[in-house]
């Protein structure tokens, strides 16, 4: 890629209630625009021939947060405590995240996006934490759906040595093997799509980061929302962190497979 050139980032997108319009919180955009590349927003109604020029085109993709995964595409039935959900995204994503690990580009998720990911490869979801999953008996009780801001941190994570996550951090300066992060979901990562791994782990047990190990290019979920701390006044070291996920990410962009 020259060097006047940025890499386009494909960007999934939510719909706004039930009103025919699309939506995508700016810090999304911002935090990769900041990074370096060039955000483009995708719509829900992409045909497979749309889909295999998009990922042509496009290099590299960030599926962002958004509403529950319908439960059937991971084969359950839906259980109380599961919110809305809205098949046409998931029909979309899913075909999209597909085509782009099946032509190695690089691949980043944030909250939902982790969950789409694992769905879309073949893994499951806890449908809703509070009522489902049961963490160690000493293990603390965390809010995974904390009541402050985004730009604030609730709970730690531990990083596994030698995970692509923990290199994206150390490049930055960012040596601990443990990291605060934020907090806003109930649903997460329960079994793994087969090649993929947990590379993050919150205290009480919820997988908080996914990764590919033999996968060729970028391929990292999270759980958290770093877009929150990537541009906003976060304190100095939640920043860093954060902003370098999409710096590690844009550069994987620019470097094409």
């Amino acid at each position: 890629m020259s060097a006047e050139r940025k890499p386009l980032i494909g960007m999934t997108i939510s719909r706004l209630d039930e009103r025919p319009a699309y939506f995508l919180r700016e810090n999304y955009a911002d935090s990769v625009l900041q990074a370096g590349a060039v955000p483009i927003l995708l719509p829900y109604r992409l045909t497979d021939q749309d889909i295999a020029q998009i990922v042509e085109q496009m290099d590299g993709f960030l599926f962002t947060g958004g509403n529950d995964i319908v439960t059937v595409r991971f084969g359950e039935q839906t259980l109380a405590g599961c919110g809305e959900s809205d098949e046409e995204r998931d029909e979309m994503e899913i075909r999209l995240c597909r085509a782009a690990v099946q032509a190695g580009k690089p691949v980043f998720g944030i909250c939902r996006g982790i969950q789409l990911m694992n769905v879309a490869l073949g893994g499951t979801l806890w449908q809703d934490l509070p009522s489902q999953f049961r963490a160690r008996s000493d293990a603390p009780k965390l809010a995974h759906q904390q009541p402050s801001k985004g730009k604030i941190v609730s709970h730690l994570v531990q990083v596994k040595e030698g995970s692509l996550l923990e290199k994206i951090l150390k490049k930055d300066g960012e040596t601990r093997n443990r990291i605060w992060v934020n907090s806003f979901h109930h649903q997460a990562v329960r079994t793994l799509a087969q090649g993929c791994e947990a590379v993050a782990y919150s205290q009480d047990g919820v997988v908080e980061a996914i990764e590919m190990p033999s996968y060729r290019n970028f391929f990292l979920g999270v759980q958290w929302h770093p877009e929150y701390m990537a541009v906003e006044s976060a304190p100095e070291d939640w920043n860093r962190a954060a902003k370098s996920l999409f710096k590690g990410f844009a550069e994987a962009c620019a470097n094409g497979i």
